[in-house]
């Protein structure tokens, strides 16, 4: 390498503890001034940088580490000791004689032992600065820097050189100009004025130094209107350091800081004056302006607070005013589900009048919801009172026959469909008149089942997490270790730990499987499918069946869905109720531990061979052969065949598709399998269909296929909300 590319400023990293940034600073913008390179974190290191990483940095890559020492900087415990540990790692790497770490005492204090080997310099000392420029221009030769570092006299500037033998010594006046010039080079410029304003007095001041004499009045009075103008900006006087910036920038037009520095000023003055603006408007109850203002700031400097209004806390009461405004607004239009949502909305908020107002507001909007309540059931009375007592008498073909009409309008009555789904799941009522109810139902809504997205959203949050009891759609099952397998004599078993999930007390039925129809079988679905499930859609817009009248009924379970197409509805649906799930929680296929465990679990530590219990599947229980159908029957027709969690047709109907692999069963059978390739014949299904007999129809039957398997009416799927992997 040349000596040219050598050529770079000497690279300072100075080492201070907080408490001493005023005076640090000062020596920073001075080694600046000499030609050095110094680093100061808070010049240094930009927005957005991690410090914990720069100042390590700083220190490895620095040629000289100066450690400023004070009262507060060797007994602050912090960054700045680790720093100091920093520089004396590399101080040990570094060659015999190299001046590497330099100890600078900013006040008069105790060395640090482990810093005690090290000549130190007293800054606050007269001639301190100049002792320390000289050591760093000695380095600065040591490293082969070059002329980037000022040139300097060897001896101290304010040691007189010695005399010299056959060459005459200089006469006092040359002494003196010799002993202020020096002073000028060291930038001591109250002393330099003082001795030029001597030498002006005796009419002995050369033109040159006149010109420094100037020099000298111009840069006191720029060092003492800097240190004046940060000293108001320390008091946020800010119209204070406005003027002085503004007088500096005008006699220094060229200085590389003061335009930024005045720029900033100027910031700090809006700032403040819109600041005492806000006070303003909050004394003379303006909310709306008030609150506009404060965005307003919030716009200019995100996170501003002046230190003498807390902006936050007026934003807060300024909310909480115009909130209780309009809260009072709300009540007395008797809008009390407004009021409610208005002061709810400022949670931070509880001052007395608001707590009075939303406690009266629920009192209100409760006694108003009751009062509906009770109208409704009244008018339900009214409307259907003869039914409901032809149904708790038995006759159920009467009932029907009088909801039937109400069922056959142009537009369907959704309480005379809510009280016909009463009758799909009453054991007691004959299976015909709880079929002929349920494909009734099913052309006109059923409301038992969730199709649109509001209706999954409602079912989402009436969930709870009881065993048996959970209401509407979702089936509770809690966290615990369940035994999965040894169904029979020899049969392999293992305990397995699920946490708790929620699994659909249906199969996923044609009506809520036509939303997916439209969306997920286009160019823009990709994201829902699994990459072999994408590759082998191919241009199918359709499960197989579809459109078929033998399987088309909305509320029959959806058949012809090879496994990559149930685990794309899922993936589809988990994405579009996200918001509501349970934190960490997705909509997917249950594995094989999940869906067996939904079937036997009884809710003991005990399980079930069958859904129901001990004893064989009548047809009352399942829908299989023996039910004479030729085809699945529409979802929870057979209610006398329950699980304990209050799932139903977990056994007959459709084989449902499970989420696991079949060949890892029972250990692993709570494993997620992510993905399957089209020839995998490892696919789990369980629970027997409506086309076989009974011996499938337990809760541990096993089926396996190819996950691509449609031309099957005997495949359907439920969905569970669970955790997204299980091990």
């Amino acid at each position: 390498m040349s000596a040219a590319a050598l050529t770079r400023p000497l690279r300072v990293f100075l080492c201070h503890a907080s408490g001493d940034k005023p005076a640090v600073r000062k020596l920073y913008q001075r080694l600046r001034a000499d030609g050095f390179a110094p680093w100061l974190d808070q010049e240094e290191i930009i927005p957005g940088q991690e410090w914990q990483r720069e100042i390590p940095r700083a220190v490895h890559t620095a040629d000289v580490v100066v450690v400023c020492l004070s009262p507060t900087a060797i007994t602050k415990a912090g960054y700045v000791q680790q720093e100091i540990s920093f520089a004396l790692d590399i101080a040990q790497q570094q060659p015999e004689g190299a001046i590497f770490l330099i100890p600078l005492r900013l006040a008069e204090c105790d060395v640090p032992e482990r810093l005690s080997r090290w000549q130190w310099v007293d800054y606050f000392d007269a001639h301190g600065y100049d002792r320390l420029v000289r050591a760093l221009r000695i380095r600065a030769k040591q490293l082969a820097l070059g002329a980037k570092v000022p040139e300097a006299e060897a001896s101290e500037p304010d040691t007189p050189p010695a005399p010299v033998l056959g060459k005459p010594t200089l006469n006092p006046r040359d002494q003196r100009l010799v002993a202020v010039r020096g002073l000028v080079v060291r930038e001591r410029w109250a002393e330099a004025i003082v001795a030029y304003e001597s030498l002006v007095a005796q009419a002995v001041l050369p033109d040159r130094d006149a010109q420094s004499l100037r020099r000298a009045q111009h840069e006191l009075w720029l060092q003492q209107t800097w240190a004046q103008a940060e000293e108001s900006e320390t008091r946020w006087d800010w119209v204070a350091a406005v003027s002085m910036w503004d007088l500096i920038t005008v006699r220094c037009p060229n200085h590389p800081e003061a335009a930024a520095r005045l720029q900033r000023a100027r910031t700090e003055q809006v700032l403040a004056e819109q600041s005492q603006d806000v006070a303003d408007l909050v004394a003379q109850v303006d909310w709306e302006a008030a609150l506009a203002m404060i965005a307003e700031i919030e716009r200019q400097r995100p996170g501003y607070t002046y230190p003498t209004i807390h902006l936050a806390a007026l934003q807060r009461q300024a909310q909480a005013a115009l909130l209780y405004e309009r809260a009072v607004e709300q009540a007395e239009r008797g809008d009390w589900a407004g009021v409610i949502a208005t002061l709810s909305a400022e949670s931070t908020v509880s001052s007395p009048e608001i707590q009075e107002l939303l406690k009266h507001a629920q009192a209100m909007q409760a006694a108003e919801e009751r009062r509906k309540r009770e109208e409704a059931e009244r008018r339900h009375r009214e409307r259907f009172g003869p039914v409901l007592q032809q149904i708790q008498a038995g006759k159920f073909d009467q009932a029907l026959a009088q909801l039937e009409p109400l069922l056959a309008n142009a537009s369907p009555d959704r309480e005379a469909a809510e009280l016909a789904a009463r009758i799909i799941e009453t054991p007691a009522a004959p299976f015909k008149d709880r079929l002929r109810t349920a494909e009734l139902v099913g052309k006109v809504g059923d409301p038992r089942i969730p199709v649109e997205i509001a209706q999954w959203q409602a079912e989402l949050k009436r969930r709870n997490e009881t065993f048996g009891t959970s209401p509407g759609y979702w089936c509770y099952l809690p966290q615990r270790k369940y035994q999965i397998g040894g169904w029979g004599k020899g049969e392999e078993a293992a305990n397995i730990q699920l946490p708790a999930f929620w699994i659909a007390r249906y199969p996923i039925t044609v009506a809520q499987y036509a939303p997916f129809v439209a969306e997920g079988y286009g160019k823009d679905a990709e994201r829902w499918w699994t990459p072999e499930g994408w590759k082998r859609k191919g241009k199918r817009t359709e499960p197989w069946g579809w459109g078929d009248s033998t399987y088309s009924g909305a509320n029959q379970p959806v058949i012809g869905v090879t496994w990559y197409e149930a685990t794309a509805y899922c993936a589809w649906l988990s994405d579009r109720l996200q918001r509501l799930l349970p934190e960490g929680y997705v909509m997917r296929l249950p594995t094989e531990a999940e869906w067996e465990v939904a079937a036997s679990f009884d809710g003991s530590p005990e399980r079930r061979p069958y859904p129901w219990g001990e004893d064989e599947p009548p047809p009352e229980r399942a829908i299989y052969d023996a039910s004479n159908l030729g085809r699945p029957a529409p979802v929870g027709c057979r209610p006398a065949g329950a699980a304990a969690c209050g799932a139903m047709d977990m056994t007959g109907n459709v084989w449902e598709w499970t989420a696991s692999s079949h060949k890892s069963y029972p250990a692993q059978s709570g494993v997620i399998q992510k993905d399957f390739t089209n020839d995998d014949f490892d696919v789990p299904l369980r629970g027997g269909s409506w086309y076989e007999d009974s011996t499938n129809a337990r809760c541990g039957a096993r089926l396996r296929d190819l996950p691509v398997n449609y031309l099957h009416n005997l495949y359907g799927f439920r969905v569970c909300v669970s955790p997204p992997l299980l091990q």
